[in-house]
């Protein structure tokens, strides 16, 4: 019996040993084209330490039987440093064709976080236009620059203050029903049709729908910038009503309509006056505009509600005006209340 005892204790030590020789990934020398292991990490997960050797190994370990490793190659991949992008995507491609599911599975995941954005060529405004490969949704880049921001005709919209503003990608339409199910799994807006755009959302469920689809809201002064397109007049064509550009309560018949069938302002983004009022990430603030930041300002840090703009169907011409500005608590939904994204191109 205490033979037996002895023979099982020097197994489980040669296992211990086993294991622990496996896991090392090189002894007696460096062998760099292994990808190394190392806890702690990010989220509790092993990271890996990476060269530019170690990219064809990181592919293969998307595959490997053991978790963490898998975790950790997916991390090192997804945290490339953005202006060497080109050194792993042409491996990724070619990963997310493999037949092995898992890194098939993974290499895909990896190409939407590092390359969620497809250059389709210029607008016929002459903006460049990108395809959000998660959602479709087509995006305009806005270039960097100044404007005057606010107006004279409310005192919410005073003073007038000059903003200057990063580059940003917004969405040329109103974030549509259609676009909404496929990521969020159902509809509720009130007025049905694909391609209208989703109402009866929260500003709380917009920040759902933007976490999950790698986006987010534009902040107030984005917004802003991207509906005046330059102008400095009431509505981004002038200071008259127009129809030809808005849908309002003048022409829209008690309904929402299909994005991007009035004429598009000069970034050549659709339906940023009428059709549904929009989410900004701002909380609200009375005042805000006379201590705001000049450059991209974020709103105040806390309020009451957050800020909507655009103005929608149900409303006269006044309140779509480019300066107007409404809020409501976060938590508030209406079927004139909807959204469009915005992200940064990286």
């Amino acid at each position: 019996m205490k033979l037996i005892r002895l023979m099982g204790k020097m197994n489980l030590v040669v296992i211990g040993l086993v294991s622990i020789l496996w896991s090392v990934p090189a002894l007696g020398g460096c062998n760099t084209d292994q990808a190394v292991v190392n806890p702690p990490s990010r989220n509790g997960q092993p990271t890996v330490t990476t060269n530019d050797s170690q990219i064809a190994q990181l592919i293969r370990q998307l595959g490997d039987d053991d978790w963490p490793k898998r975790e950790a190659a997916q991390t090192a991949l997804e945290d490339w440093p953005a202006d060497k992008l080109s050194e792993i995507e042409p491996a990724l491609q070619e990963a997310a064709q493999s037949k092995d599911p898992d890194v098939k599975m993974r290499a895909k995941a990896i190409l939407k976080k590092i390359k969620p954005f497809t250059l389709l060529g210029a607008n016929p405004q002459g903006y460049k236009e990108y395809r959000h490969e998660q959602t479709g949704m087509v995006f305009v880049l806005i270039p960097a620059g100044s404007f005057q921001m606010g107006s004279n005709e409310s005192d919410d919209e005073k003073p007038i203050h000059d903003v200057t503003l990063n580059s940003f990608l917004i969405s040329k339409y109103e974030t549509t029903q259609g676009v909404w199910q496929k990521i969020m799994g159902s509809d509720p807006s009130k007025f049905k049709g694909d391609n209208n755009p989703v109402e009866q959302v929260s500003w709380d469920d917009c920040q759902y729908f933007c976490k999950k689809a790698g986006l987010r809201l534009p902040t107030e002064a984005e917004w802003e910038y991207a509906a005046r397109a330059g102008t400095t007049t009431k509505y981004y064509w002038g200071d008259k009503e127009d129809g030809d550009y808005m849908w309002y309560s003048a022409n829209l018949g008690n309904t929402t309509h299909p994005v991007g069938q009035k004429k598009p302002n000069v970034f050549g983004l659709y339906d940023m006056s009428g059709n549904v009022w929009e989410w900004c990430q701002d909380w609200y603030g009375k005042n805000y505009y006379g201590s705001s930041p000049k450059s991209n300002p974020t709103g105040p840090g806390s309020g009451q509600g957050r800020v909507l703009r655009g103005g929608s169907w149900g409303d006269l011409a006044n309140l779509c005006r480019s300066a107007l500005r409404l809020w409501r608590t976060p938590a508030s939904r209406l079927y004139t209340y909807g959204f469009r994204c915005v992200q940064d191109l990286r």
